[in-house]
Formats: structure tokens, C-alpha cells, sequence
């Protein structure tokens, strides 16, 4: 197993306790998940401001009318995914399809469609197998 050393706690750890990210030559961050999480919550309880600014825009008129813009693109560009969606809501909500666990034993499953013009065929994964499974897809 390939070890890589934190910039930070200077311990020697697997590639899997490091984030990914695209633009450093090796791929993923040079200080651990831990240190990364570490750093994030102290840097929070120390700049709270620069958190509720960033937030605050949604809040604004412009803010919320260019969110309302954006909702109503992707629904007129998704159609077909907005009807399922509506679908599997309905069958769920009627009691003529049950909602179940992810692969992983996760019970917060989320209705993953291969093709959206088979609205009742789903798979159940939970939002990080979900996405995932989004991903593989993108890149095919």
C-alpha cells in the first residue's frame, strides 16, 4: 500500500484518507481529510461573518429570482426527468411502490433511474452511491 505524508499532522497515511482534487499534480490534497476537517471547523468558529455573507445573497431579491431562473431551465430542459420524478412520488405517496434500502443498509435511499422512460424501474441507493453511480454514467 502506497503511503503519503499530511502537510500538516506529518503523519504517513493511505491515499484514501486524502480528498481528491484535479488540480494538484498528484491528484488529491496534500493534508489529510482529518487535518482538512480540522482546519474547516476552526477556520469557521473563527471567520462566521464570511460564512453568513456568502449565504446571505440567496437571501436577497436577486439572489432568490436568479435561483427561481435556474430552477425553471433545468425544469424546461427536463421535462422527462420531472414527470418521473413526479411519478415515483406518486406511486410512493399511494402506497403502490415502497421505498427500500440502499446496498450499503443505507435507509435515506434515494430513486435512481438508468432510463428515465421506464419511470417504475429504480434502483434504491443513498445520496453518495447516488451520486457516484452519476458519475460512472458521465463518464461513459
Amino acid at each position: 500500500m502506497e503511503l503519503f505524508k499530511c502537510s500538516k499532522c506529518k503523519e504517513f497515511k493511505s491515499k484514501d484518507l486524502f480528498s481528491k482534487q484535479s488540480s494538484n499534480s498528484r491528484g488529491f490534497r496534500y493534508d489529510c481529510k482529518s487535518c482538512c476537517n480540522n482546519w474547516s471547523r476552526k477556520y469557521y468558529k473563527e471567520n462566521p461573518d464570511k460564512y453568513v455573507e456568502r449565504n446571505r445573497y440567496e437571501l436577497t431579491e436577486k439572489g432568490i429570482k436568479n435561483r427561481r431562473k435556474a430552477n425553471a431551465k433545468w425544469l424546461r430542459n427536463n421535462k422527462d426527468k420531472k414527470r418521473t420524478h413526479s411519478q415515483v412520488a406518486q406511486e410512493l405517496k399511494m402506497g403502490r411502490m415502497v421505498k427500500q434500502d440502499c446496498f450499503c443498509g443505507s435507509d435515506k435511499s434515494e430513486a435512481h433511474h438508468e432510463d428515465y422512460s421506464k419511470p417504475l424501474e429504480v434502483v434504491w441507493l443513498c445520496r453518495k452511491h447516488h451520486s457516484q453511480r452519476h458519475k460512472e454514467l458521465n463518464r461513459m
